[in-house]
């Protein structure tokens, strides 16, 4: 009984470790359809991005939003993530529901002076949409990101701006 609860407790510590790395990162595919090599390849240039400029990339990719609007359930998935920097709101999620069809570009108040939803709605029609059509969800993933990560740059941020952590660069 006593090797029992303590196999338990194990897996109680295991499920908990997993569901906070789920919150870590810059990359969550809750359905695994990724390599770990292309998550790994898009975190690091996320990354890298993010040094270079102090903007925060997130990509989600899930099944549904449930009952809820893409607008609705992307703009609780940013804020929950807390992607940007606080006083910069200059946080980017790119959201794929598969199972709805649904992608969705959400931006931060500080990157919405710099990038419209017009413009958020045109880079998904030219760059996600073709390759979704594909069934490439990593290509269009990649497409994105690459020209969300050229239209921010627009959005310079100073050095004596930049959170303590960004001023490293």
């Amino acid at each position: 009984m006593r090797i029992f609860k303590i196999i338990l407790i194990t897996m109680g510590i295991a499920i908990s470790a997993c569901t906070e790395s789920d919150h870590e990162g810059r990359v969550r595919d809750s359905l695994s359809i990724l390599t770990d090599y292309e998550v790994l390849s898009l975190e690091k240039a996320l990354e890298k991005y993010e040094s270079e400029t102090c903007h925060q990339i997130g990509v989600a990719v899930l099944d549904t939003t449930g009952n809820e609007s893409i607008e609705e359930f992307s703009l609780k998935y940013a804020r929950d993530w807390r992607l940007g920097y606080k006083g910069l709101d200059n946080g980017m999620l790119i959201l794929l529901a598969l199972n709805d069809k649904k992608i969705r570009i959400e931006l931060g108040l500080g990157i919405e002076r710099y990038i419209s939803n017009s413009v958020t709605s045109d880079v998904i029609q030219k760059y996600a949409i073709p390759k979704l059509r594909e069934n490439n969800v990593q290509g269009a993933i990649q497409s994105v990101v690459n020209e969300l990560m050229v239209l921010a740059r627009q959005y310079n941020i100073e050095l004596k701006q930049r959170p303590e952590i960004c001023r490293a660069t």
